[in-house]
């Protein structure tokens, strides 16, 4: 059966199989033909990938699409994916204990943007296998402004992403 009162995300893959994310629990998806849940370890792979954390409260608060065959994952670890036809975990980036907000994947300068509750937006960069934090830039080139841009909500304020660099816009910022 289900493992969780609570279900933090929900996303359908090209395959069809509905993906969960209890709360407090492995990954795991609905197999119709079985009709039974399906769970993954992933519970397992962070405590291997990070002992400290064993018995502390761990969760996946986002599913997305990374392609035809895996998934990311943003948990309050940090950014993990998820190989369905290898049945792989792996981790990438992102702080400890801290609840994950939203991604964006730009599939053409292969990068990932991604933000936590504590606030600044994360990349990470594929194609150089390079991680940085951004902790906010002002924005101030009007021609930077006509360039079509992604938006990401993050704690304390929303971030743009655009090809020129991710910039941050507080809650007080006039957004035009």
């Amino acid at each position: 059966g289900l493992a969780s009162i609570l279900i933090r995300d929900i996303k359908i893959d090209k395959a069809g199989r509905v993906w969960l994310a209890p709360d407090r629990r492995d990954l795991c998806y609905y197999d119709e033909t079985a009709n039974k849940f399906i769970y993954k370890p992933r519970m397992k792979f962070s405590e291997t990938f990070f002992p400290e954390i064993k018995g502390r409260y761990c969760a996946i608060n986002k599913i997305y699409s990374r392609g035809d065959t895996a998934l990311w994952l943003g948990t309050t670890l940090g950014l993990f994916s998820y190989n369905i036809a290898k049945d792989q975990f792996h981790f990438y980036a992102g702080k400890l204990q801290d609840d994950f907000l939203s991604l964006h994947e730009d599939i053409h300068t292969k990068k990932v943007y991604f933000t936590q509750q504590s606030g600044g937006v994360q990349v990470l960069d594929l194609a150089n296998n390079r991680y940085e934090q951004v902790n906010g830039k002002k924005i101030s080139n009007e021609d930077s402004r006509r360039e079509p841009a992604t938006w990401l909500p993050a704690h304390e304020g929303i971030w743009e992403i655009k090809s020129t660099g991710a910039f941050s816009l507080p809650p007080t910022a006039q957004i035009p």
